[in-house]
């Protein structure tokens, strides 16, 4: 079967602004060893190294700039092994079987969304001709779940703790099961005007769908 044209664009944006958010953080690294030193030295010409007082804050400060340093690291090494483009990578092909698909897929993709509702900070839901698509953020990437138009069967959602601007207003966590009863999307909304929103949105994608309020 052949790729996706948007799913490859998309690992290769991702992709990028992993290798320049790891590049910022090797800078660091590079900035500490320098930093310690200067403040090394400087302690060094102010007699700082014979005054046992002195001595302990310079040592303490070494210690900090140390675990800094190790933390940064760990992070780095942390980051280079995580697949930031898995989750929808997944999402894009549970749904593609073939050409077809694939070709369709990415026509959608390129076109205007159908609908689009906004239901959180970082948090976009829109409609295509065949899917149902959340855009959000987690930790400072871009990530997609499709669902296909046909398989969304119940919208379930109830009150949560804010979670926007505003602590006073309820916010609203919601799940899309298919005829299996499985949850294929889920999310919280951030106030009552936007969940409206997004049930107006979920009724055009199937007009058949059951909305419950739990």
């Amino acid at each position: 079967m052949k790729q996706s044209i948007w799913l490859k664009n998309y690992e290769r944006e991702v992709q990028g602004k992993k290798e320049q958010s790891n590049q910022g953080k090797k800078i660091i690294l590079l900035i500490i060893p320098v930093m310690l030193l200067l403040i090394i030295i400087a302690a060094m010409e102010n007699g700082g190294m014979s005054d046992p007082q002195a001595k302990s804050g310079l040592l303490f400060t070494v210690g900090i700039v140390v675990f800094i340093m190790v933390l940064v690291a760990v992070i780095l090494g942390k980051n280079k092994k995580t697949d930031v483009a898995k989750r929808t990578r997944e999402s894009v092909l549970d749904l593609l079987k073939t050409d077809e698909d694939v070709d369709l897929f990415d026509q959608q993709m390129s076109a205007e969304p159908i609908m689009n509702v906004k239901i959180g900070l970082e948090t976009v839901v829109f409609l295509t001709r065949d899917y149902v698509v959340e855009k959000y953020m987690i930790n400072g990437n871009v990530q997609y779940c499709f669902i296909r138009r046909k398989d969304v069967v119940t919208f379930n959602f109830c009150k949560a703790p804010s979670t926007g601007v505003n602590p006073l207003r309820a916010s609203y966590a919601f799940d899309i099961k298919n005829a299996q009863k499985k949850v294929i999307m889920n999310g919280i909304a951030e106030n009552g005007e936007q969940l409206d929103q997004l049930v107006e949105l979920i009724k055009e994608a199937q007009q058949d769908v059951s909305v419950i309020k739990k």
